[in-house]
């Protein structure tokens, strides 16, 4: 089935569906690796997570500054979240899916184009 999709796409979709954004473009990354290092020095120093949580606000949650200071937690989550999931837990309808796919393709292909041109 996925085969078929693939060679129903043009050519131009194909490299899309394939082709990672570099991790400083990638919207779902809210914390850099030098941000996690400060993070962690800054709790090792004794700074509270809702101290560290207000210096990033906008950018990311309290919780996230949790799961950078204690991987642990992550883990964790991560395997709950699987065991949801694996219940039917989470699925977007297919329109929805279907709209952010849409929009997340159209994404790639503009940061792509600048990146390469």
């Amino acid at each position: 089935m996925k085969g078929e999709y693939r060679k129903r796409l043009g050519e131009p979709y194909r490299k899309l569906l394939t082709t990672r954004l570099p991790r400083t473009l990638d919207r779902r990354v809210k914390l850099t690796d030098d941000d996690k290092v400060r993070i962690r020095a800054l709790h090792s120093d004794g700074v509270a997570i809702r101290q560290i949580a207000r210096e990033y606000e906008g950018k990311c949650t309290r919780r996230t500054i949790q799961y950078v200071i204690r991987p642990e937690l992550y883990e964790a989550m991560r395997e709950r979240f699987k065991k949801r999931r694996r219940d039917g837990r989470y699925k977007p309808e297919r329109a929805r899916w279907r709209e952010v796919q849409r929009e997340h393709r159209h994404y790639k292909k503009k940061v792509l184009g600048k990146l390469i041109n």
